[in-house]
């Protein structure tokens, strides 16, 4: 037996009783965390400095903490060295 509450949100939708939450203009949770980071950092100029509260819940997420950037640093070697080792 399907959902009723799935099939009552799109009998509703059909007759335009509601919207569609999802809107265009809204900034994706990427750009959201990006700028949360930087109002929290008093609008940091590169933005690419790990904050160093590994107690925020956004810590993880944030585009430059220290897991992320030695994940990265760690990557590029790997593949220098994969490069010199073919020639």
């Amino acid at each position: 037996m399907a959902n009723k509450g799935l099939e009552e949100y799109h009998r509703k939708l059909k007759a335009g009783l509601i919207k569609k939450t999802r809107d265009k203009n809204r900034p994706s949770a990427t750009k959201a965390i990006k700028e949360k980071c930087r109002d929290c950092m008093g609008g940091y100029e590169d933005g690419r400095e790990d904050c160093g509260i590994e107690k925020c819940p956004l810590w993880y997420f944030m585009p430059y903490n220290r897991i992320r950037t030695e994940k990265r640093r760690l990557k590029k070697l790997e593949n220098e060295k994969n490069n010199i080792n073919k020639e």
